[in-house]
């Protein structure tokens, strides 16, 4: 979900911006390009979450315990 927060950091950051100076049309600008990218970030995660509970528990238990695989942790 590294794009889900990357966005969110865009966002918080135009949006400042704009608080800023609402009359600054660079800031306008640049605040509706991020409620677009939100869409497309929200559109092309949609499929991910009921795909990844779809998964048997145990499968991903044994995937997490592997020990290649081990920057991904119970957590993170």
């Amino acid at each position: 979900m590294r794009s889900k927060q990357t966005y969110e950091k865009i966002y918080v950051y135009v949006k400042i911006k704009l608080d800023d100076d609402n009359q600054n049309l660079r800031s306008q600008e640049r605040t509706e390009k991020a409620k677009k990218l939100s869409v497309l970030v929200n559109v092309s995660i949609l499929f991910f979450n009921p795909e990844l509970l779809q998964i048997p528990k145990d499968k991903v238990t044994h995937f997490l315990k592997k020990k290649k695989n081990c920057k991904y942790t119970k957590g993170t």
